[in-house]
């Protein structure tokens, strides 16, 4: 029986509400563990990151390339590989950066 005060619908909108809360909270953690990309992206791929322009001082840009995984000198490209693999969640078109 519902609540006195409570209708049955409201008690049945509860519910609802609440399973809708807790499927959002699981969609918002997924999220926040990988990033989806467009399935065009899937495979193996060789990036370039480049510094094409620095403004201020060299050595506190230096540093902040490191800080941010930049490897080797500040002025030369670097280039690693990646690979994006499809996401498990096969309710989504997307990939995923694989990061093993």
């Amino acid at each position: 029986a519902a609540a006195a005060g409570v209708s049955r619908s409201s008690v049945a909108d509860v519910s609802v509400a609440d399973r809708v809360a807790q499927d959002m909270a699981l969609r918002a953690a997924e999220l926040r563990q990988d990033v989806a990309y467009p399935p065009a992206l899937l495979g193996d791929w060789r990036c370039r990151r480049e510094v094409s322009r620095v403004d201020g001082e060299v050595s506190e840009a230096t540093t902040v390339w490191k800080a941010l995984g930049g490897a080797g000198d500040l002025r030369r490209p670097e280039q690693f590989a990646v690979r994006f693999i499809a996401t498990p969640d096969t309710r989504r078109r997307a990939c995923v950066l694989d990061r093993g």
